[in-house]
C-alpha cells in the first residue's frame, strides 16, 4: 500500500469516525468528499477520498462497531445489573445508534445467558 493510500485509508476511517461521533447523518458524507477536494486541490490525498453514505457506513459497521461492542461487553462482565438508553427515532444518524444498539443488546443477552 503506499503513502498516499494509506493516508486515503486513514482519513476515511476518521471521518466514519467522526461522522458518528458528532451524530451526522450518513448522507452528509456524499457531498464531504466534493468538499474536501474543492478546498484541497492541491492534495492527492482528498483529491482520491471516496468515503460517501454506502462506503462510510460500511466503514462504521466493520471497524468501529465491532471493537466498541467487545469493549462494552467487557465493561459489564463483572456488573450483575446494568441499564441501557437510546433514542427511539430511526433515521439519519440515529440508524447507526438503532444498528449498534441491537448487536450489542443480542450480544449482552448471549453472553449474560452463556
Amino acid at each position: 500500500m503506499s503513502k498516499t493510500n494509506t493516508y486515503v485509508t486513514a482519513v476515511e476511517g476518521t471521518l466514519a469516525f467522526q461522522t458518528i461521533k458528532h451524530h451526522n447523518s450518513y448522507r452528509s458524507m456524499d457531498c464531504m468528499t466534493g468538499l474536501l477536494r474543492k478546498i484541497f486541490p492541491d492534495s492527492l490525498t482528498a483529491q482520491k477520498i471516496s468515503s460517501a453514505c454506502t462506503k462510510t457506513e460500511a466503514i462504521v459497521n466493520a471497524v468501529i462497531v465491532p471493537p466498541s461492542v467487545e469493549v462494552t461487553l467487557k465493561a459489564i462482565k463483572e456488573i450483575q445489573y446494568f441499564g441501557v438508553s437510546t433514542k427511539g427515532r430511526n433515521s439519519g444518524a440515529e440508524k447507526y445508534s438503532t444498528c449498534s444498539f441491537n448487536i450489542l443488546i443480542e450480544r449482552i443477552m448471549v453472553y449474560k445467558v452463556n
